[in-house]
C-alpha cells in the first residue's frame, strides 16, 4: 500500500484536525499492518482533506485479502 486519501465535512470541529492512520488486517480489531502515520489535515472546501503515505513495503499486502484502514484524532 502506497498513499489513502480523504475529503471529509469538518463539522463542529473544524478542519485542523491531526488524524492517525493504521491499516489493520481484516477488521478494526485485527492485527496492525506496517507504522502508524500521523498527519495534518488542510482546508477543502468547506471540509478537509487528509492524506498518508507509507514507503514501499512499509505496508505489505496480499491480493485478494480484506484490510481496514483505522483513522483516529485521538479524541473521538
Amino acid at each position: 500500500m502506497a498513499a489513502c486519501d480523504v475529503f471529509g465535512a469538518g463539522g463542529d470541529r473544524g478542519w485542523d484536525i491531526d488524524i492517525t492512520f493504521t491499516v489493520h488486517d481484516g477488521s478494526p480489531s485485527g492485527a496492525q499492518i506496517g507504522p502508524a502515520k500521523k498527519m495534518p489535515s488542510a482546508f477543502q472546501a468547506g471540509g478537509l482533506y487528509v492524506g498518508s503515505v507509507w514507503g514501499p513495503g512499509e505496508v505489505p499486502l496480499t491480493p485478494g485479502n480484506v484490510y481496514y484502514i483505522k483513522m483516529d484524532t485521538g479524541s473521538g
